[in-house]
């Protein structure tokens, strides 16, 4: 029987509802039979996509107020041949950070985008960690150049996830098995709620759960090829929750 699929994404502070028909079960096979399979370039926008969503879950559920995004960047002079040197210092850089938290009896947690080279041959890398370390220290930890960083609060951090993905193109080699982002094992993983649902049931207005409160900007209607509706929005808790500056110092008295 045709039907409809409603996926839940519980990350941290924020959760993510996604309806669609079901189109394992919905498609007539004459339908099927006739579909054209994805080009290259739609294949590679679905997977970036994706890739987006599974970043920004992981943020999500990971970090949050008091933790950092930074930025590495070359000296001009110090600037790698080519991208396996540019690997090198990032794991070199991985390592002395590793060692560093667990000098402050803490264990790191991590995010990784890049190295990226750009257009113009500058270097990068990106990296989200946790903040239990001080923000000087971490700097102090690269060696090539500069450093820059911003202290995370407890948003929806959908807007960093879609701008770490959008640097990722810089280096995305077309191999299928290309990854756009890696992260340390001892990452929490969102929590994914999958089930049917009636046809009518999502045609509702939008209500939100006691104690979330819906985000409009991240609120999408979409209609699939075979005219079914989709709908796709975000919420985030309601209850206040510290200040970066706080969070830093709750976890600095643990």
């Amino acid at each position: 029987m045709p039907g409809y699929v409603q996926m839940t994404v519980i990350a941290g502070d924020t959760m993510e509802v996604f309806k669609h028909f079901d189109t394992r079960k919905g498609i007539p096979e004459k339908v099927r039979a006739a579909r054209e399979l994805p080009t290259p370039e739609e294949v590679k926008r679905i997977n970036e996509r994706n890739a987006e969503r599974k970043l920004r879950w992981k943020i999500n559920t990971n970090f949050g107020a008091g933790d950092f995004s930074l930025n590495f960047t070359y000296r001009k002079h110090l600037r790698p041949a080519d991208r396996a040197e540019a690997e090198k210092d990032a794991r070199l850089l991985m390592r002395r950070l590793r060692d560093l938290y667990a000098r402050h009896g803490k264990e790191l947690k991590d995010i990784r985008v890049g190295p990226a080279i750009g257009e113009q041959g500058a270097v990068h890398l990106h990296l989200i960690c946790n903040g239990d370390v001080p923000e000087k220290e971490i700097k102090a930890c690269w060696k090539k150049g500069f450093s820059y960083c911003t202290t995370m609060d407890d948003s929806n951090h959908a807007a960093l996830a879609h701008y770490l993905i959008k640097q990722s193109r810089e280096w995305d080699s077309g191999d299928i098995t290309f990854k756009r982002w890696s992260c340390s094992r001892n990452l929490k993983e969102p929590t994914i709620i999958r089930k049917f649902i009636k046809a009518a049931s999502w045609r509702k207005d939008i209500t939100p759960p006691k104690g979330w409160l819906l985000e409009k900007t991240l609120t999408a209607l979409r209609v699939d090829i075979m005219g079914h509706p989709s709908i796709e929005f975000h919420l985030r808790r309601a209850a206040p929750t510290r200040t970066p500056q706080q969070e830093r110092k709750m976890r600095r008295r643990e």
